[in-house]
């Protein structure tokens, strides 16, 4: 027997209505899907987004914890840390930061020092923890590209290459071993012994004897007999911060333990806080050795590779120690030169691009010293 359509079946009216259904849930589907896919584009460029946010935070944290562990001591670092003072918030400027945890390092040392019975960190790497949580980070954005992927294929990849991170190596993050780091409250490569409190004492008092620092400047006592300098005004207190950085950095790889070693060291630091300044505020000359050049990026740069050299063939820094060196000497030489030719545009965008070309080269951030009339945000 012969099979019969129902005559609704048989209409063609029905054949057309449920053509154009089955059309029109086709085109909604497709209107959906790119629909859902350009949501996801959007999601990943947010995810991206907070990744780079993170990862930078998390850098300067770690570049951080090592300049406080240089200058202050081990010790000092890892009470900051586990205090989350060096803990950058989402919204806090890099000079502000950086200020705060000055202050906090000073509070320490007024306090007489880090509390006894505090139990330090006793990872041996500086910023292996903050790289986890980078990793974190960035397996976060890779599972949504993933799972994007297997829903849209990956053409979704190519639509977001521009917005997909790389994984980062524990060098590109900035992860280093404590020993390479060098440190006054413990012994390092190069050092016979450790270098003592008391010797650091010494050491910035040899400093602040051998170096000019300006009318009004305030002698105080060091409890060793001798005297600490204490300037009057932003600048001339960024240039003893900077001498001591260098004289310190100079000292900790310097065997010699003596007081003419000392006296080495601080003279190395003056040194290269004089000639920072020298070298940001002396006249360039044209061809015709009349003409006063105006100073440029190339000239600042030029400069700034000079003293550089000059450090790297009087002083063994290592690694961390030319990142210190290299961030105190570009921060002074740009302060200089603002003192010098004041904060017009001119001086701002050279400021700007030569903090620029320098972090890139260095990988290392490069905060503006802040105080009266110099500007903090070029």
């Amino acid at each position: 027997m012969a099979f019969r359509m129902p005559g609704l079946l048989k209409s063609p009216a029905f054949g057309v209505g449920a053509l154009t259904e089955i059309n029109t849930r086709y085109d909604r589907m497709a209107e959906n899907a790119d629909k859902y896919k350009l949501a996801a584009q959007k999601r990943g460029a947010e995810l991206f987004e907070e990744h780079k946010n993170v990862t930078a935070k998390l850098k300067i944290e770690n570049q951080h914890k090592i300049y406080v562990a240089s200058t202050y001591g081990e010790t000092v670092a890892d009470w900051l840390d586990f205090n989350e003072v060096l803990k950058m918030g989402a919204t806090e400027k890099l000079e502000d930061f950086y200020s705060r945890t000055e202050k906090e390092v000073k509070k320490v040392q007024s306090a007489g020092g880090v509390p006894s019975d505090f139990i330090a960190n006793e990872n041996m790497y500086y910023g292996e923890q903050r790289f986890e949580d980078q990793t974190t980070s960035y397996n976060k954005v890779k599972d949504f590209m993933d799972t994007q992927n297997n829903v849209f294929g990956n053409s979704f990849g190519m639509l977001m290459e521009e917005s997909t991170p790389e994984k980062m190596t524990k060098e590109q993050f900035g992860v280093r071993e404590r020993e390479g780091v060098p440190s006054l409250d413990r012994q390092v490569l190069g050092e016979e012994e450790g270098v003592k409190p008391v010797e650091e004492v010494r050491l910035k008092s040899l400093v602040s004897s051998k170096g000019t620092w300006g009318e009004g400047a305030k002698w105080l006592p060091d409890g060793q007999g001798s005297y600490f300098v204490e300037p009057t005004g932003d600048f001339m207190k960024t240039k003893l911060k900077t001498a001591n950085v260098i004289a310190g950095l100079a000292y900790r790889f310097n065997a010699e333990r003596s007081t003419e070693g000392a006296g080495v060291s601080a003279e190395q630091g003056v040194a290269v806080a004089d000639m920072i300044i020298a070298k940001a505020q002396e006249a360039e000359y044209g061809a015709d050795g009349i003409t006063i050049l105006p100073p440029s990026v190339n000239s600042a740069l030029d400069d700034l590779d000079v003293i550089n050299g000059y450090m790297a063939g009087n002083m063994p820094l290592g690694d961390s120690g030319v990142d210190i060196a290299v961030t105190a000497t570009t921060q002074l030489y740009l302060y200089a030169l603002q003192m010098k030719y004041g904060s017009s545009k001119l001086i701002q965008d050279i400021s700007r691009q030569v903090r620029q070309r320098v972090q890139e080269h260095h990988n290392i951030p490069i905060i503006p010293e802040s105080g009266a009339g110099l500007t903090t945000n070029i």
